[in-house]
């Protein structure tokens, strides 16, 4: 089984993003954005599940490298992020204090 490009996903994925972004800025122009978080969880497992599927049957899957597989692929985001968060923390406690 071979997975192909899909563009219907990335159009729900834009979906789904769009609505929690409105979401968020006022939840009055469209009440049910939070559900755009689902859509994504949905379109997650969808994937994994397929990714799992294709090597399962090439007989390549096993859990250990399906997990260092993913978490190699999370850990450079994640470190930026952190990064990024606890600089900007960073810079805000200086201006507070540097304020008072």
């Amino acid at each position: 089984m071979s997975i192909k490009y899909r563009p219907e996903i990335d159009g729900l994925r834009a979906i789904a993003v769009i609505s929690v972004i409105i979401f968020h800025l006022n939840e009055t122009w469209l009440p049910g954005g939070f559900l755009g978080v689902d859509i994504f969880f949905v379109i997650s497992g969808f994937l994994i599940t397929s990714i799992i599927l294709r090597e399962a049957e090439e007989n390549r899957f096993t859990f250990k490298n399906f997990t260092l597989e993913e978490l190699n692929e999370s850990i450079q985001p994640l470190s930026l992020s952190w990064h990024w968060f606890l600089s900007l923390h960073q810079l805000f406690l200086f201006i507070k204090i540097s304020i008072n």
